[in-house]
């Protein structure tokens, strides 16, 4: 499938795998952010009372122990009035929404009828109230309207808390309206995404095609000339520049172009041929081809990408079994 970047536009050729673990590492990254800030909200404040502890004799310690608490908030002022621990985790949440938006956008992008390389099931669409041909993702756009209001309610929060002084308030309360109001959305949004995405129909053949003919081969073409003659990369992204504005500019595909056609465009910029064999070009404009090459870590060939999954795989299964444990 094409990668895109720069709003859409096709950049180079990537695989369906390599894009999801791109969203995967960045979800992971949100399930620690979380983790964080669950050891920072699981500390007992309770004996701070109103902001100085009492005179009675009680154990704060045994408390927070009782209670399943990591630990305690040691300072009274601090425990009584403090909710930058609320804070972590709102921001953890609005982060995590960003993270689910991003994956949105491709999906609604993807499932448009110009697009067409996924279909959302229709459990999670919507018709028009007159438009009888209209199957809209309403699932997606839900979701999306979700991410917007999650990041508001954290910056109200903030509004809210940087008016607070040492000590208790009633706006401590308003703060954490606003913030189980984020963490909410977390909670009801990512199954919901994670049911969409069970249940998406990829349109395997479409994504192919698209990236054979939306010049997104055309930065490994530019490397082909490099490795097969003696172009510094610079003249050669010259060459291939001029040889889409001419391919598009007759309204052909990339696979319209050929050796000859890549002699012409020499001949003009640097007074010879290059004299690709057809074989080069051809490789060069197939995407697979494309993909195949690029094994570098972290990159989109399969073998890396398999790589990445089983590493993956074990990481979920040790996830799980943390998190389990805290219950």
């Amino acid at each position: 499938m094409p990668g895109y970047t720069h709003h859409s536009q096709a950049a180079q050729p990537v695989t369906l795998a390599h894009f999801l673990l791109a969203h995967y590492d960045a979800f992971a990254r949100d399930v620690e952010r979380l983790e964080q800030a669950y050891q920072v909200t699981n500390q007992s404040a309770m004996g701070a009372c109103a902001l100085a502890t009492t005179g009675f004799p009680i154990d704060r310690e045994l408390v927070a122990d009782l209670t399943g608490c990591d630990g305690m908030v040691e300072n009274s002022l601090d425990a009584a009035g403090g909710r930058d621990f609320l804070m972590q985790a709102g921001t953890t949440a609005a982060i995590a929404m960003s993270t689910i938006g991003r994956l949105v956008e491709s999906l609604l992008l993807w499932n448009t009828p110009d697009f067409g390389m996924v279909e959302l099931a229709d459990a999670y669409c919507g018709i028009s109230s007159i438009m009888p041909q209209k199957k809209n993702p309403v699932g997606l756009e839900m979701i999306r309207a979700e991410v917007v209001r999650t990041h508001n309610a954290v910056n109200a929060a903030f509004g809210i808390l940087k008016g607070l002084p040492t000590g208790n308030g009633r706006e401590p309360g308003y703060i954490d309206a606003e913030i189980f109001e984020a963490t909410e959305k977390l909670i009801m949004m990512a199954p919901f995404l994670a049911e969409i995405i069970n249940t998406l129909t990829v349109k395997v053949e479409n994504m192919l095609n698209k990236a054979r003919e939306g010049f997104s081969t055309m930065t490994e073409l530019a490397d082909v000339i490099v490795r097969e003659t003696d172009l510094s990369f610079h003249e050669s992204y010259v060459l291939v520049s001029k040889l889409v504005a001419q391919v598009n500019g007759q309204g052909l595909k990339a696979s319209a172009i050929t050796s000859e056609w890549i002699d012409e465009i020499a001949m003009g910029l640097y007074q010879r041929p290059l004299q690709l064999s057809a074989e080069a070009v051809r490789r060069a404009l197939d995407p697979v081809e494309n993909v195949n090459v690029r094994a570098r870590t972290g990159g989109p060939a399969p073998v890396e990408v398999i790589r990445m999954l089983k590493k993956r795989n074990a990481m979920q299964e040790e996830l799980q079994r943390r998190l389990q444990g805290r219950y």
